[in-house]
């Protein structure tokens, strides 16, 4: 429909500064203006046909026509818009402050595997200078990611080779020039507007992380009130807050008050940058908080001092790969949304750097790289953390490690997404399995209570079954492995529902999660009883293999 308002031009100190219904200033001239917003093309690709992602108060993400949108994508590389295509792109590999090593590569990226990924008609400028990263894009989409983690600004910080302003002090070292945080590159924002459209017809959601953890990063836009850093989120919403596929991650690794770590951010100072991100941004996207690894207790905090009512998301960094640690990504994820349900709020939880920081998910073409570690490959990572974290309603961004380009590149190295095929693919089962089994789902969400097993631990290393299941619906249940003998029942399905028996018939199949095909016969069962599913067709060959137990309405 039409939209009628005033545009008013204000002149003064500081002025772009102020809230958006702030009179400060001078006024230079008002305009009436009328805009006509034509509705959604519902066949568009990526999100433009569903509307803008947003936190949907039951815990989970939803598009604005209420699809269900379960975030399961990659964290690596933090520093994707250091790319050399870009106009006016600096390597900071040696612009860090005196005496801090930091871990910036020597190296703009440049994607060089993924220009055959590009696409006729696809983003490009400077006669190709943009295929490399398009087609990254196009690639990850073809495998199924669906959210990409990204930094805007990283100088002082990891990467010190991605911000928008017109320089970058001359490698960032100490101290700056503040003026060079307050003046922005418009064609490079421009060519970055280009790529993260993109990635949204490619229905990619691009998580903004706000702050690197680094004091050095957050001394360059200073305080959460300073003039550069409201400045600079304020950029941020201007040029990309109407994307429909966006989430503001405010800091990265922030630590509690108190902690010996580096607190970046109070709680307050959290909630008055949110309000501030949310008084500029009219669609409303996602706000989260990400924390130190394997800790809570910023959010705690957060509570405690009464500023946690703003947060949508949270953002878990969690360092679980050693035998010990099985389902540590799910207790962490379902403690997250329990601490906040105290206070009435349902956040989504996302477990956005899963594993150990050396060794994360290594390349699946360079397993020598991570020998001494076999929780990195593609099996580990799904039987330990994949559908630890996604059968606990909690969303997963795969971090590379720290890996060179020879050995398949890690995080700030990562130039080919091939290198982890396997595990994005997996991930795209699993996501999509939860997608199509809840679609008309209201509340669901963990439910490790429905199932027991006739063997405790399932596994010795992958520990117990892990079910996510609405009330009364249908429900998925992830077994690690089915026991010692894969010959006979692996446990039994609690009821589902209560109530006489007969009212309503149930299906089950089972799911191979390296394949996503279903295998065996359909088993049909009253959901008001206990319910004992035979094993899959062919388990007995291997009982060590984990499978999936879809059960759900006939």
């Amino acid at each position: 429909g039409d939209w009628r308002g005033v545009a008013i031009l204000r002149y003064g100190e500081d002025v772009n500064v102020e809230s958006p219904f702030s009179s400060a200033g001078l006024p230079v001239f008002g305009r009436s203006v009328l805009v006509a917003v034509e509705p959604p093309d519902l066949g568009s690709s990526g999100f433009y046909g569903k509307g803008p992602i947003q936190a949907d108060g039951s815990g989970h993400l939803r598009h604005a026509d209420r699809s269900l949108f379960v975030k399961a994508g990659v964290g690596s590389p933090e520093n994707f818009l250091g790319y050399a295509g870009f106009d006016g792109a600096v390597d900071g590999f040696d612009g860090g402050p005196l005496g801090e090593a930091g871990g910036a590569p020597d190296f703009l990226h440049e994607f060089t595997p993924h220009r055959i990924d590009w696409r006729a008609g696809d983003p490009d400028w400077g006669g190709g200078r943009g295929r490399g990263i398009v087609g990254a894009l196009n690639y990850l989409e073809s495998v199924g990611a669906n959210a990409l983690y990204v930094m805007p600004m990283n100088l002082g910080g990891d990467g010190r080779d991605t911000f928008p302003f017109v320089s970058n002090s001359g490698g960032a070292r100490f101290p700056i020039d503040p003026a060079d945080a307050l003046n922005y590159a418009v064609r490079r924002m421009g060519e970055w507007d280009l790529v993260l459209r993109h990635a949204q017809t490619r229905g990619i959601l691009i998580q903004l992380v706000l702050a690197e953890r680094e004091p050095t990063n957050i001394q360059w836009l200073g305080g959460a009130a300073s003039r550069r850093r409201r400045l600079f989120l304020k950029q941020l919403v201007a040029h990309f807050g109407y994307l429909p596929g966006v989430e503001w991650t405010l800091c990265e690794e922030n630590a509690a008050p108190g902690s010996p770590n580096f607190a970046q951010f109070s709680p307050l100072e959290l909630r008055d940058m949110a309000q501030w991100i949310r008084s500029w941004d009219p669609l409303h996207h996602p706000r989260s908080v990400h924390v130190d690894p394997n800790d809570l207790s910023l959010y705690s905090a957060m509570i405690a001092a009464g500023t946690a009512q703003w947060i949508d998301c949270v953002s878990l960094q969690v360092n679980g790969d050693e035998g010990s640690t099985a389902r540590l990504y799910g207790e962490l994820a379902e403690d997250a949304a329990e601490r906040f349900q105290s206070i009435g709020r349902r956040v989504v939880v996302h477990v956005d750097e899963p594993g150990y920081y050396l060794t994360g998910a290594g390349s699946e073409l360079h397993p020598a790289a991570w020998a001494h570690a076999p929780h990195a490959g593609p099996e580990d990572r799904r039987r330990r953390a994949l559908y630890d974290s996604l059968f606990s309603s909690a969303g997963v961004l795969w971090y590379f490690g720290l890996y060179a380009l020879e050995d398949g590149g890690g995080d700030l190295h990562t130039e080919d997404f091939r290198t982890r095929a396997t595990l994005l693919r997996e991930t795209r089962i699993a996501r999509e399995l939860i997608e199509a089994t809840f679609v008309d789902a209201g509340q669901f969400g963990p439910a490790d209570h429905l199932w027991t097993s006739d063997q405790f631990p399932l596994h010795p290393i992958y520990g117990e079954a892990e079910v996510l299941a609405e009330a009364g619906g249908p429900a998925l249940v992830y077994l690690p492995a089915l026991g010692e003998s894969a010959s006979n029942s692996p446990g039994v399905l609690s009821p589902l529902r209560s109530g006489p028996s007969g009212v309503s018939t149930f299906r089950s199949t089972w799911v191979n999660p390296r394949t996503g095909t279903e295998q065996g016969a359909p088993q049909l069962f009253d959901p008001v009883r206990p319910f004992r599913p035979e094993p899959p067709a062919g388990a007995p060959l291997n009982p060590d293999m984990d499978w999936i137990l879809r059960v759900a309405p006939l």
